[in-house]
């Protein structure tokens, strides 16, 4: 199993802050991923640095650009989280329903669109920048490591996914609402089970936005600001129709399995589940004030 700073990294890798969600683990580890939140401008930056290979004026561009945005992102979002996670604690109280998972994917969305729009700005300021060959070829060689490195995972067999990703939702549960007994874990295996595999779909999607990236940084600046718009402010409508159908195929599995995975959960469990989001709706007030 990953550590929380992995998984933490691993999100920042894809630069989606909003998703740190679903990594941010109760008790002793309070203070871990408070640390981390605090540090994510640096994590960020070093991400950023270790695919673009930054020269001085765009090190210093980046740098002042994701400190803004990880303001923006402490007094703006970390809020907004904070109710979402207060909404849904009320939701678990009464039983999820697959309305409730509707209303989640489009708080999720709403997130992710958020931070894209703050970012657009930025992001074609950061691209005209871009001008020198050798850099965008190390661009393109980073970024075929990082697909490598995901595809990779798909050389562990489908069975053997499927057990990995049974493990991570047993302990993500059990991590929030204490010990599942044995009739709950296969429950939950069964159910899990029923929600597809979409990495198969991501690692093709990624290697085709990789060419399409790179191809864009050879263009002009005005042509990379257009399809940064598109990239961000139309984010769906620039996936291709087989990642779209894979993605819708996953929502509708979640929006039956969901529920019925969280409504596994006992009075006691939910209890410590309830007790262990309202503390980290007090640390993402804690850290929204700092």
């Amino acid at each position: 199993m990953r550590s929380p700073q992995q998984r933490y990294e691993r999100i920042l890798a894809r630069l989606s802050l909003p998703l740190f969600l679903i990594i941010l683990l109760p008790g002793c580890e309070r203070v871990l991923y408070k640390t981390l939140y605090n540090q994510a401008d640096i994590l960020v930056v070093n991400r950023i640095d270790s695919i673009f290979d930054l020269n001085e004026a765009q090190s210093e561009f980046v740098t002042e650009r994701v400190t803004i945005l990880h303001d923006w992102h402490r007094h703006r979002e970390l809020p907004r989280y904070a109710a979402f996670l207060q909404d849904f604690n009320g939701r678990l109280e009464s039983g999820v329903t697959p309305a409730d998972v509707d209303w989640m994917l489009l708080n999720g969305r709403t997130f992710r669109d958020n931070l894209y729009r703050r970012l657009y700005p930025e992001t074609v300021g950061f691209l005209r920048l871009i001008q020198n060959p050798e850099q965008v070829a190390h661009i393109d060689a980073a970024l075929r490591e990082s697909n490598q490195e995901l595809a990779e995972e798909l050389q562990v067999g489908t069975a053997e996914r499927l057990n990995r990703r049974h493990t991570e939702l047993i302990d993500f549960l059990e991590d929030w609402a204490g010990d599942l007994d044995n009739d709950q874990i296969n429950r939950i295996r069964f159910l899990n089970s029923q929600i597809p595999d979409t990495l198969p779909a991501r690692v093709r999607y990624r290697e085709e936005w990789r060419a399409v990236f790179v191809a864009t940084l050879e263009k002009d600046p005005d042509a990379r600001a257009d399809e940064a718009r598109r990239w961000l402010l139309e984010t769906e409508s620039t996936q291709p129709a087989f990642y779209r159908q894979v993605r819708y195929q996953w929502q509708q599995a979640a929006r039956r399995m969901l529920p019925d995975i969280l409504n596994e959960l006992n009075a006691e469990q939910r209890a410590t589940m309830q007790g262990n989001i309202r503390l980290l709706i007090l640390d993402l007030r804690q850290l929204s004030v700092e």
